[in-house]
């Protein structure tokens, strides 16, 4: 444990490297199970000499803030802690080289030598040239004051500067290189790359086949065969993903070797290719646009049958569970609703139409059957507007309400700040955050242009390359974007600027270009993917790394709406939280009350005694005695009936008070509660005709009371 420990500190001391092509694959043994490769910064090649890359970094003073503020930073934190100093300076010492030169990172496996001490093979190899001498000290001196040195190896062989956690050869016998596997998917995707990664998928599933039952004991090996196949890992051959210039853009490509027929959910990825209909509902005016697969109930099946797969009491509880949910909604959730969505999706933001931002973005679906989606919708609005009214208690009216816009019927949450919004139209689920949104994707013409009549997606995915037919894809229109975001970009820069001057570190002003040296550099951007017989393919091309971020969705998430719309959510979504656990404590309630009618009925109308006594008696689980907010872990499944009553009766959530009662005793009377600190502002009330109510506290306390079943009573 100690190697491996090692061997982690070793990672996180030249961590740059593995953020960051097929560099030193002629130094890196031919057995790697995961390489990643980088060319360095000094020899990034000819075409970044006329790359956008190059001129935004031109017109930026990032390599200013590097080269000057760094050193200041450094010695500004040494003179309050001279020891963090001297680290922080080695470790900004062997940046510089690192980033520079040529580097990789190779992991071949696990050395089991010892079995009571395995050590995983991984290497960390910098080709620095004239520096190499000198970085290997620094290396050195940093692992002697973190304790890794003697476990983790560096030296310096023909200039390359090797950190290892093994012996690891100045001269491989069969490099990676050499490797036909590694050739053939590097190859396929780019024949210069700056940075490359490659993972061995057939050895990295023998690793796992060798390890998980090694260290998982024996469930572990009876588990992971049945985790392999659900997820459908076993098919993936390799990986390799590739990234570089194309002309005067930044591109990334990616394979993942998994030939047909494939299963598990790695079988989710064989997408039918994106209907026309859908892209056509994508205006040609479209910012920024994506579509692809999301399969919801595929998916469902598939997670629902690896839980049986890995435990057939799960699955069984699974089940169980998911009935309860179906009675309480009055529909069934995979049937009414996940199947009757279409496997397809895509969303758009239109400044023209909706405004800039994230938040005018209009999501899509074409549903399967759009009739059933609708009636299923409507009924999840009717139990929601029940529940949020019991909870509420008049105190605030929340609600889903209905209004018909321009002939359609628009469903919008009438909540503050945003109001989410959806619709059916001509066999097509729209979803906004607000109705206007909505209504301004609903008044489109039919018919009208799209986004394939859109100049910049057709330049994307020419320079893409891609084929007709798409499984996804995504498009920003840069040169639009860019300008919305710009703002909040220089905004967030400056923050962490001005903390830095604060502290002394005379961070230069341009760190970020000006705008106009930005946009002309800036053109759009886009992804697709595709699957065929061997695999799955992806590619993206962009101006240069990070453009995307500096339009108008991401930054402005980030730094104005982001905190807006979690200030908001966050509010929401607990209320939401917790309302479906006062829910699913109320259906406990309710089955605690029809197994004591059923053991009245069996015992001359007299009621169980406790609760535990239910569960010898009755077909019902401990996992019904408990407040899903409690934190009470459920009890294992293996417990003796008399086992699971002892501990009902011990950790139960619900205080029962019907010992001594009859069949036909008062309706009003109290037989079970909840324990005020299930729900803090209330709870559910168990009464003696088999109801349950949630009455806020005070309430409660005064009903139990009048019942004399009160604590001390």
């Amino acid at each position: 444990m100690r190697s491996i420990a090692t061997a982690v500190l070793a990672a996180v001391v030249l961590s740059p490297l593995i953020c960051l092509g097929q560099a030193l694959s002629d130094r890196v043994p031919g057995d790697a199970v995961v390489y990643v490769g980088w060319k360095g910064t000094d020899s990034l090649g000819p075409a970044y000499e006329q790359s956008h890359l190059k001129a935004v970094l031109a017109a930026s003073q990032l390599r200013q803030f590097v080269n000057d503020s760094i050193p200041l930073l450094v010695a500004r934190v040494s003179q309050d802690d001279p020891q963090a100093g001297q680290v922080l300076a080695m470790v900004a010492d062997m940046g510089g080289p690192l980033w520079r030169y040529p580097s990789a990172v190779y992991f071949g496996g696990v050395d089991q030598t010892n079995p009571n001490q395995p050590s995983p093979k991984l290497a960390i190899l910098c080709q620095a040239g004239a520096d190499a001498a000198g970085l290997a000290q620094k290396i050195n001196a940093l692992l002697t004051n973190g304790g890794a040195a003697g476990a983790v190896q560096c030296r310096v062989a023909d200039q390359l500067v090797i950190v290892s956690t093994f012996a690891f050869p100045d001269h491989p016998q069969l490099t990676l290189s050499q490797n036909k596997d590694f050739q053939a998917s590097v190859g396929s995707l780019s024949k210069d790359p700056v940075a490359v990664a490659y993972v061995d998928g057939v050895a990295a599933n023998a690793l796992a086949d060798q390890l998980v039952p090694q260290f998982g004991g024996p469930q572990g090996q009876r588990l992971w065969p049945q985790v392999r196949q659900t997820l459908g890992v076993d098919g993936i051959k390799h990986i390799a993903w590739t990234a570089g210039f194309e002309g005067r853009n930044w591109a990334v490509q990616v394979l993942v070797d998994a030939p047909a027929p494939r299963h598990g959910l790695l079988a989710l990825g064989d997408s039918q290719p994106l209907a026309d209909e859908l892209i056509r509902l994508i205006p040609q005016s479209a910012d920024s646009a994506a579509a692809g697969t999301c399969d919801l109930d595929g998916l469902f099946t598939t997670i629902s049958t690896g839980v049986t797969r890995f435990s057939p009491e799960s699955g069984q509880q699974f089940q169980q569970g998911l009935a309860q949910l179906n009675q309480m909604l009055g529909l069934n959730v995979q049937q009414d609703l996940l199947a009757a969505l279409g496997p397809q999706w895509a969303y758009y933001t239109d400044t023209t139409a909706s405004g800039a931002g994230p938040i005018g973005i209009v999501v899509l679906n074409r549903p399967r059957n759009a009739d059933q989606l609708q009636a299923s919708l409507t009924k999840l609005e009717q139990v929601a507007n029940g529940m949020l009214k019991q909870q509420l208690q008049n105190k605030v009216t929340v609600e889903i309400r209905q209004e018909t816009i321009g002939g359609v019927t628009v469903h919008y949450f009438a909540v503050p700040m945003i109001a989410p919004a959806w619709a059916i139209k001509d066999g097509t689920l729209y979803v906004a955050l607000y109705p206007q949104v909505l209504a301004t994707a609903l008044n489109r013409p039919a018919g009208g242009k799209s986004i394939l009549e859109n100049p910049g997606f057709q330049l994307v995915r020419k320079e893409l390359g891609a084929p007709e037919k798409l499984t996804a894809f995504t498009f920003a229109d840069l040169p639009r974007t860019v300008p919305t975001g710009y703002l909040a970009w220089l905004m967030f820069g400056r923050l962490y600027q001005g903390l830095g001057d604060l502290y002394g570190m005379q961070t230069p002003p341009l760190l970020l270009p000006p705008l106009d040296k930005l946009l002309a550099e800036t053109e759009p951007a886009g992804s697709v993917s595709w699957s065929d017989d061997g695999g799955f393919h992806a590619k993206a091309i962009t101006p240069f790394p990070g453009a995307e971020a500096l339009s108008g969705g991401i930054p402005a998430m980030g730094m104005v709406e982001g905190p807006l719309l979690v200030g908001v959510m966050l509010p929401s979504l607990n209320h939401a939280r917790e309302a479906a656990n006062r829910v699913k404590c109320a259906s406990n309630l309710k089955q605690i009350g029809m197994a004591i009618m059923l053991y009245s009925n069996e015992n001359h109308g007299a009621y169980p005694p406790d609760l535990g006594t239910l569960v010898k008696t009755e077909d019902i689980r401990p996992a019904v005695f408990v407040c899903p907010t409690s934190g009470t872990p459920v009890p294992p499944g293996n417990l003796t009936l008399d086992q699971a009553a002892d501990w009902v009766n011990a950790n139960s959530s619900y205080v029962y008070v019907g010992a001594g009662l009859k069949a036909g005793a008062d309706p009003a009377i109290v037989v079970a509660y909840e324990k005020d600190e299930n729900h803090r502002d209330g709870m559910n009330i168990l009464f003696a005709d088999g109801h349950v109510d949630w009455v806020p506290l005070d309430r409660a306390h005064e009903l139990i009371q009048q019942s004399g079943k009160g604590p001390g009573m």
